[in-house]
């Protein structure tokens, strides 16, 4: 888990940004898989920056129909049992 929010909060969402960063020789800790190479970091950031739009995406749609949702649970709470 740290190392994605590692990546998240470095700008991973765009893979030249990491890129220049190796390239400029800024060394990659991960605490959570020690053995984690420049190419597995590159890798990552390429996943992420993949999920950026979908995620995107899926952040509007809640954010539309979550009004409609607490609505229909006000008039149809739920029941125990």
């Amino acid at each position: 888990m740290a190392r994605k929010t590692l990546l998240k909060r470095l700008g991973a969402r765009n893979v030249a940004f990491v890129s220049n960063l190796m390239e400029a020789g800024i060394e990659f800790a991960t605490c959570d898989n020690l053995h984690a190479s420049r190419l597995t970091i590159h890798v990552l950031a390429a996943e992420y920056a993949k999920a950026a739009p979908e995620k995107n995406r899926l952040e509007k749609r809640l954010k539309e129909i979550k009004p409609v949702l607490l609505q229909a649970m006000t008039l149809r709470p739920c029941q125990p049992g």
